[in-house]
């Protein structure tokens, strides 16, 4: 493994599971392929292991070993090997189907048939090895049962011994699982067949046949060795097989020897072996190149990564703890919770971390999880992403699922791309359960961001980082750049330092007092003065509970509450705003704008309007050759305008935006509002089909919340229309969507408001056919 680093140029030297797509061994080969493989140990860890068991597993005196050896046929009982593998094991099976996230790589141990002198292996992996179930410690005491050293074991009605019987060299037996079914993949190629052998001589056959059994073993091990190295050649590819075995100077040490003069024995003919063959290793190390380098992915953004704000300052105790936390040499899964008040710049530092280590990974995948809609989103995109651009890989988990979630954590639960990041943005529901969206494996990295630790419970992170506010240098940075007040009168700096102090140094505040200032709304006095009105003021307001949860959430509020009242008296502005949050927090993409197209009807005040909203940093927006690429809304903005009054029509206004998102849904089903079925269902399209349905189901759940039934009532409403078509294609979709009991809830309201009188009053042959095709999705959601 050191040439291995040392030929690949890496900063670390890699572990065999980094190296290798499967291990084979037989004896004492089988029980390092265990450890290695399926119980994930490294080759110090492994070293160490044989070292302190030895002696406990090759107990007792020369003569109770011999008299076992006469009266039982075996020098040992085999408990105290039993006992070393159950204390590393447990009562675990060989099989595991989380396999390659669990156990590194998929393991075959070879032992043999006593009666038939067939050779068998148990294996990590695949439908055989799901159906025999064979305890880890019975397959380790099967191919390690080396006659006359360890007696052999009944597993399932066969009783069976090590592969000294003609597989004591599994070179052949691992290329042969390779080309059979029995294999979790068809093999494409061999890439590289090192083949390590364990050769120590067993000892005698029951004291009889000790001479005839070395010789067979010695041929068979060479005689396996040729027909390999055959095979090769016969397809040119003879310098892509090696073998390794020292095959002089330790015929004196007995396989239970483990003394520490026998193991300095064994270390030094080891040694003296491996400087005879250099070059060949050397040759051996340049073909293996670690899948963690050979394979890297470049990094996919598989959900899409929220803007980064151009504006950052400071924070560099917070990314060096990030970094020590994550930091890739590091062994098992690493995590971080980053946790602080909305608008503390939570989202920025783990933009801004990922931009300065993006080469450490695979893959980065950012879940938007502040609602189960947008969290829905972002996993649909990165199922997407997973599906076509991830290359090939391990087999998935045939039981892992199929909707989105249970895709992209089986991807990430099985994969040789363990580099991989997860993010979990915002996750500040405490109801919004984060285990779910975690592979349950040893190996990658895990952000999460959070406002509450309480939305965390259970999560256990490397590091646990509170983000508070910024420094004053850093403060003053960012409030000079926005506000485009740089070298200011000493008057203005002194006000922007109190600025600074109010506003407890939270960059969200900041940058929109920023936007103030720059817009000529406020000089750095005049703000200072305004915002302790404006403090005073909303306090005798009670809205939602969790947004006062700290006094510094008041703060941002302050500051977001002056940014909206200073876009002017047209309510354009607002309404554009209130349309943005009814959509949701997070990005929206170019094509995802055409709604709010659609409802504005007027494109060039969409983007006249998004730049002014920008301004104030109330959205964040991208742009491309004057072309609107994307828009990025935070998440206490978009809660304090759904929470506040700030239009007479925000109720209307929520249902229009839901009907606009329906038609646009419907125009990707090729369906008619209230005219026909789908033509397809949801999950056989491409991803523009589906790219409307998190915000619309968000825009259902806003219904729920804000707008009274009354509201929605045929009788009461001049809504009755939108909401009509609204429900009918709820109806439709949760169906679809495999979510039948919600359908069927969306069809029930879609009968009684086809039923009452206003729409009885309308074109009765266009309602007797409406009224037929809801009855029909009624019983096919039922």
């Amino acid at each position: 493994m050191l040439q291995v680093r040392i030929h690949n140029g890496l900063d670390y030297t890699p572990e065999p599971y980094q190296c290798f797509d499967f291990i084979c061994g037989t004896s004492t080969g089988g029980l390092v392929a265990v450890l290695i493989g399926r119980l994930g140990k490294t080759l110090d860890e492994c070293e160490g292991l044989f070292r302190k068991l030895g002696s406990d597993i090759f107990e007792s005196s020369s003569l109770l070993k011999s008299s076992r050896l006469v009266l039982k046929g075996s020098r040992h009982t085999g408990e105290s090997l039993a006992e070393a593998i159950r204390a590393q094991a447990g009562h675990d099976l060989m099989y595991d189907k989380d396999c390659p996230s669990t156990g590194h790589v998929p393991v075959a141990v070879v032992a043999v048939s006593k009666t038939t002198t067939n050779d068998y292996l148990f294996r990590t992996y695949g439908v055989r090895a799901n159906t025999e179930a064979c305890p880890i410690i019975d397959a380790c005491r099967a191919t390690s049962a080396a006659t006359t050293f360890f007696p052999s074991i009944m597993i399932n009605g066969v009783e069976y011994v090590d592969g000294a019987f003609g597989k004591n060299n599994p070179s052949g037996a691992a290329l042969s699982e390779l080309e059979s079914s029995e294999w979790i993949a068809p093999m494409q190629d061999a890439l590289q067949k090192p083949s390590l052998a364990s050769n120590f001589v067993p000892g005698v056959l029951r004291a009889i046949e000790a001479a005839k059994s070395c010789m067979k073993i010695a041929t068979d091990c060479h005689q396996v060795h040729l027909e390999v190295a055959s095979r090769f050649t016969k397809v040119g590819a003879n310098d892509l097989y090696y073998r390794f075995d020292v095959d002089r100077g330790l015929e004196s040490v007995a396989l239970d020897e483990s003394d520490k003069v026998a193991l300095q024995h064994v270390s030094a003919v080891t040694k003296a072996y491996l400087r005879e063959r250099s070059n060949e290793i050397e040759n051996c190390a340049r073909m293996i190149v670690p899948i963690s380098r050979a394979q890297r992915l470049q990094v996919t953004v598989c959900s899409g990564l929220p803007e980064k704000s151009p504006y950052f300052y400071g924070r560099d105790e917070e990314l060096a703890r990030m970094e020590d936390g994550l930091e890739p040499s590091k062994p098992g899964r690493k995590a971080v919770l980053l946790c602080g008040i909305g608008g503390s710049g939570k989202t920025q530092l783990v933009l801004q971390y990922i931009e300065q280590h993006k080469t450490d990974y695979n893959a980065i995948i950012w879940i938007n999880a502040s609602t189960k809609e947008s969290a829905a989103r972002s996993l649909e995109e990165a199922s997407i992403i997973i599906a076509t651009q991830w290359p090939a890989d391990l087999p998935l988990s045939s039981n892992g699922g199929s909707n989105t979630l249970s895709h992209v954590r089986s991807r990430l639960q099985h994969t040789r791309h363990r580099e991989w990041l997860l993010v979990l943005d915002s996750l500040d529901d405490p109801e919004h359960h984060f285990s779910e969206y975690i592979p349950s494996c040893n190996f990658g990295s895990v952000i999460v961001t959070s406002t509450a630790f309480r939305s965390c419970f259970g999560f256990r992170p490397e590091k646990t980082i509170e983000v508070e506010g910024l420094d004053t240098a850093s403060a003053l940075s960012l409030l000079n750049t926005t506000s485009k007040q740089a070298g200011a009168s000493e008057e203005d700096e002194t006000a922007a330092k109190a600025i600074i102090k109010e506003l407890s140094g939270i960059p969200l505040a900041l940058e929109q007092a920023g936007g103030l200032i720059s817009n000529g709304e406020f000089t750095f006095s005049q703000f200072l003065t305004s915002y302790k009105t404006n403090y005073k003021s909303l306090m005798s307001i009670r809205p939602e509970k969790a947004m006062w949860a700290y006094e510094k959430s008041r703060v941002i509020i302050t500051v977001i509450d002056m940014a909206i009242k200073s876009l002017g008296p047209d309510i354009k502005y607002v309404s554009l705003l209130t349309m943005i949050a009814i959509v949701g927090p997070g990005s929206l993409m170019s094509d995802e704008m055409k709604g709010l197209h659609n409802v504005l009807q007027d494109h060039g005040f969409l983007r006249l309007a998004l730049r002014r909203l920008a301004s104030f940093s109330l959205v964040r927006i991208k742009e491309e050759n004057g072309q609107l690429k994307s828009l990025f809304l935070h998440r206490i903005i978009c809660q304090w305008v759904l929470e506040t009054e700030m239009i007479r029509w925000k109720q209307d206004c929520i249902v229009f935006v839901s009907y606009n998102l329906a038609a646009q849904i419907c125009e990707a089903l090729e369906v008619l509002p209230l005219a026909g079925t789908p033509k397809r269902t949801l999950t056989e399209g491409p991803i523009i089909d589906r790219k409307y349905l998190a915000p619309f189901k968000s825009t259902l759940s806003l219904i729920d919340i804000y707008v009274p039934d009354i509201t929605l009532n045929p009788n009461f409403s001049m809504m009755q229309c939108l909401y009509a078509t609204v429900v009918h294609h709820a109806a439709w979709i949760y169906t679809f969507e495999g979510d039948p009991e919600k359908g069927r809830a969306y069809f029930e309201i879609a009968i009684e408001m086809q039923n009452s009188k206003s729409f009885l009053t309308g074109d009765e042959e266009k309602t007797r056919s409406v009224s037929l095709l809801h009855l029909t999705g009624l019983g096919q959601a039922s």
